[in-house]
């Protein structure tokens, strides 16, 4: 019977992966607080991420684990259009 740790190592998109990829984005300072905040919302982890989505923004995807430095996908088109290109007649 070892409940405690749900989802804490169930692979790359277990519940711990996931908290600490939101605040590495949005909250660097409260990464330590992440496996005291899974023991507080244990059971209620879907309803912790809709908080934090919430009071954050979206949240990361698994592919974003490191996001500092990542521009968006969507600036970069828009900046490569010299003028005409983009069917401006």
């Amino acid at each position: 019977s070892q409940a405690s740790p749900p989802a804490a190592s169930t692979g790359g998109n277990s519940y711990r992966d996931r908290l600490q990829r939101f605040y590495a984005k949005y909250a660097p300072e409260k990464v330590s607080d992440v496996d005291r905040l899974l023991t507080k919302y244990a059971g209620k982890e879907d309803m912790m991420f809709v908080e934090l989505v919430r009071r954050y923004g979206p949240e990361p995807s698994g592919g974003d684990a490191g996001g500092a430095g990542s521009p968006s996908p969507a600036a970069a088109p828009a900046a490569t259009t010299p003028g005409g290109a983009a069917g401006n007649p």
